[in-house]
């Protein structure tokens, strides 16, 4: 037994941890999975033989690689044969828990119920650091979850860091595998999305065009590539508004009713709101995103400078 790779066992394990060290995960799933089908399940198993070694290292790969279904199968395999395995119990257990978790997240953002999804996911997040698995691409899939839940919840610049790190880990590419252009283009519409809603059109048109892009050219199903044109030439719609006809009472947050007051009060509102938004966005004072923050701050000074010409303050 163990011989299908034309490698004894000790031989697969070896190259099962060399391709972790280079993190080909992808590899260490199909070497120890490998290794797993030519060796006997039956009996105690125990740690530090080989086939144990090899289900640490097959499940701890399939994490990396976002797979929390292939990691449960490997810890199934050793419990279907000796249940009373207490350490793969216990790291099957955590993570079906994580696994729950996460189902839990996606039911409460259907229901757009965001407030108690974030709490929901920021459990995963910790249950992840308890579980002591980095899985780069599982972290990505619940910072887009997060992405999106505070883009409704108007926490733009957290969003915006949510969508940002989970762009940037599906950019990079796995060892072992490419990029998921899909994946890719899933977390670029969910920042653009964010964009949109912190009214940064000019990002989401980029955002949502390369998200565009990138589907088209993987052979991504033809109605997903025209939903996402669809969402670019909104985007462009409403870059080409706020160009042209921007609403610059919405920019200082003045009250609604404020063309029912009188022109001095109207002015006191503008002079107002515009020293509360200068302040909070002045690139010296404002703390993050500084390119946010100068875009904002021009936007409320030009605001600012229109109305006062429109009321003649």
């Amino acid at each position: 037994g163990g011989q299908r790779s034309g490698l004894p066992v000790l031989g697969q394990l070896m190259q099962a941890r060399c391709y972790q060290q280079l993190g080909r995960w992808a590899d260490v799933v199909r070497v120890t999975g490998l290794l797993l089908q030519g060796v006997p399940a039956w009996g105690s198993w125990t740690r530090g033989e080989p086939r144990m070694m090899a289900v640490a290292l097959g499940s701890q790969a399939a994490m990396e690689l976002g797979d929390s279904d292939k990691a449960l199968k490997f810890y199934q395999l050793v419990l279907r044969n000796d249940p009373d395995q207490a350490e793969i119990g216990r790291q099957y257990k955590g993570l079906r828990s994580l696994v729950k978790l996460l189902r839990d997240a996606d039911a409460l953002l259907a229901k757009s119920t965001n407030h108690k999804a974030l709490g929901v996911l920021e459990e995963a997040l910790s249950a992840m650091r308890g579980m002591d698995v980095a899985s780069g691409l599982l972290r990505s899939d619940i910072l887009l979850k997060m992405c999106r839940a505070q883009s409704e919840l108007k926490r733009h610049e957290e969003a915006l860091m949510s969508c940002d790190a989970s762009v940037q880990r599906r950019s990079t590419p796995v060892a072992g595998l490419f990029t998921d252009p899909r994946k890719l283009a899933d977390a670029l519409a969910a920042r653009a999305h964010a964009h949109m809603q912190d009214r940064n059109y000019d990002e989401a048109v980029r955002d949502f065009r390369d998200a565009r892009d990138r589907l088209r050219t993987a052979g991504g199903r033809d109605e997903d590539v025209m939903r996402l044109e669809g969402r670019l030439g909104e985007a462009q719609q409403a870059q080409r508004v706020w160009q042209e006809r921007r609403d610059h009472r919405l920019v200082l947050d003045l009250p609604v009713n404020l063309h029912q007051l009188s022109k001095e009060k109207q002015c006191t509102w503008v002079k107002k709101q515009h020293k509360l938004l200068a302040r909070r966005w002045h690139p010296d004072k404002a703390k993050g995103d500084k390119p946010r923050a100068a875009r904002k701050m021009r936007e409320v000074s030009e605001a600012k400078e229109a109305l006062t010409a429109e009321l003649r303050c």
